[in-house]
């Protein structure tokens, strides 16, 4: 239970590429995880992300969603179950640059608390 992963990767998506991701994490320890996206034009990423933490366990989620092309899409949801003491943190962010005319971006994080000491935090 005291072990920690630290995951931080970041995903470049060049003009015209697409990426379907789906990280779950569940199991012993805890997470550190950031992901990054940058996507170019007409670049799309679609992310659908699952977690189960339990006892102790804690984890803290960081996604970062950069749009620099035009006509660029990123589909984010993860959402997952914090049980017993797990407590779950969640931070994201969405930046779109000027010259990004037509991006579509969604981001969503939601967790089920169960029991009455399972915490979690959700700031956009």
């Amino acid at each position: 239970p005291g072990q920690l992963l630290e995951i931080d990767i970041t995903y470049q998506l060049n003009a015209h590429s697409v990426l379907e991701f789906t990280p779950i994490f569940m199991g012993h320890g805890s997470y550190k995880i950031c992901y990054t996206f940058i996507l170019d034009q007409n670049a799309q990423a679609t992310v659908k992300g699952a977690y189960a933490f339990k006892d102790v366990q804690q984890c803290s989620i960081t996604t970062r969603q950069y749009h620099l092309g035009k006509d660029s899409i990123s589909n984010l949801a993860i959402n997952g179950i914090a049980k017993d003491n797990a407590v779950t943190d969640y931070r994201g962010m969405i930046r779109i640059e000027k010259m990004a005319a037509g991006t579509q971006a969604h981001q969503e994080n939601k967790t089920m608390l169960i029991g009455p000491f399972a915490r979690a935090s959700s700031i956009p």
